[in-house]
């Protein structure tokens, strides 16, 4: 095989069922390798002067829809016009972009999206992202979402997430996130608890490294003579933060109001990110909006839902979008194989990142993948 046919063969193989059986790169001397594998039967003029988005051929239940400088082939007509209706409304430009990124996600979250794009109701592109329920719409601002901070299209993904999320059992009060209940032993029973044991753990971290090892408090925080009774201390901050309690900065304070004004602010600096850089504050969007779920906002980074009684009712009851803002984030994290965003995760949710681990399991196997 000569060097030219080589590059012209199946570069990968892609997708459960079949949906995307494979691609190949897009190369203008198709012309002279065209008796090489599932082009052998079609004519190179049928496609080498056409646009990005566009429909090359349809021959033996087979379409191939030419995205950026790959030819991808769909297994069957019916999944061409799925998507071709789910991002039809869209600017070619921005078609085309979010297929590459279909292309080449993660093969279960692939499979995820393939299985709900017949759901997809793009409401408005000029709105905030929003998913709402019972019609399934999505609004989202395409504009801003096209090379977004958190990346290109991460909110229409983030929102493609929650209308999965949903439409597993089409229950807005029982989204598949909130009704799962993991089997696996070293793992909570729940989302919810694995996402509340995680943020406790997290605080306990830094409340001991704000002690250090010398097991002393802090210096000039407040007198040596309490510091028997750190654990105390550290204890109630910890507890007043996942109550929701904030402590403002101020005169009078007590030693567990002092401590935990630290341990806020530590908190706040951590799930803003490491460094300086805007990019940085943007890959910790899920521990920064989860953080905030679970404390009611009492620590946080740069994201956060603030609107009234979205994490907690006005009894101070969960709502359980804590699980469904990680599941939506974490969707969008891993359609764009942003590494830094899902390291992020496993390092600030270990035990929430193994109950999501066994969620996409099942959310595969439910619909046959």
């Amino acid at each position: 095989m000569s060097r030219r046919t080589d590059r012209l063969a199946t570069a990968q193989i892609l997708g459960v069922k079949g949906r995307i059986i494979n691609y190949t790169n897009r190369m203008r001397d198709i012309r002279d390798s065209f008796d090489v594998g599932m082009f052998s039967s079609f004519s190179p003029e049928s496609f080498l002067t056409r646009d990005d988005g566009a429909t090359v051929m349809t021959a033996d239940e087979i379409s191939y829809w030419i995205v950026g400088q790959r030819i991808v082939a769909l297994s069957c007509q019916e999944t061409f016009e799925t998507l071709q209706n789910a991002l039809g409304t869209l600017h070619i430009y921005d078609r085309t972009r979010i297929m590459q990124i279909i292309v080449d996600a993660p093969e279960d979250y692939r499979n995820l999206f393939f299985e709900f794009a017949d759901r997809i109701n793009v409401r408005n592109m000029s709105a905030s992202g929003v998913f709402r329920t019972p019609r399934g719409t999505i609004d989202f601002n395409v504009s801003e979402d096209r090379n977004g901070p958190k990346g290109s299209y991460f909110v229409f993904f983030h929102e493609i997430g929650h209308m999965i999320d949903w439409a597993l059992v089409n229950d807005r009060s029982h989204l598949f996130s909130n009704s799962f209940f993991t089997r696996q032993g070293s793992f909570s029973d729940t989302l919810f608890n694995a996402l509340e044991k995680d943020v406790e753990s997290k605080l306990r971290s830094l409340a001991n490294e704000l002690f250090g090892i010398s097991n002393h408090p802090p210096e000039g925080v407040f007198s040596p003579q309490v510091a028997e009774e750190q654990n105390t201390i550290k204890n109630k901050a910890i507890s007043n933060i996942m109550a929701g309690n904030i402590v403002v900065a101020g005169p009078g304070l007590s030693s567990v109001e002092q401590f935990q004004l630290l341990l806020q602010n530590e908190t706040n600096s951590a799930l803003r990110g490491n460094s300086n850089s805007d990019r940085d504050e943007h890959n910790m969007v899920n521990p920064s909006n989860v953080f905030g779920g679970i404390t009611n906002n009492a620590v946080r980074g740069n994201w956060s839902h603030t609107r009234d009684n979205y994490w907690f009712d006005n009894s101070g009851n969960p709502t359980y979008r804590q699980n469904s803002e990680f599941f939506a984030n974490h969707f969008a994290a891993a359609m764009l194989n942003d590494e830094q965003m899902l390291q992020n995760e496993r390092d600030f949710f270990p035990e929430a990142m193994g109950v999501m681990d066994d969620i996409i399991i099942h959310m595969t196997s439910q619909i046959g993948g």
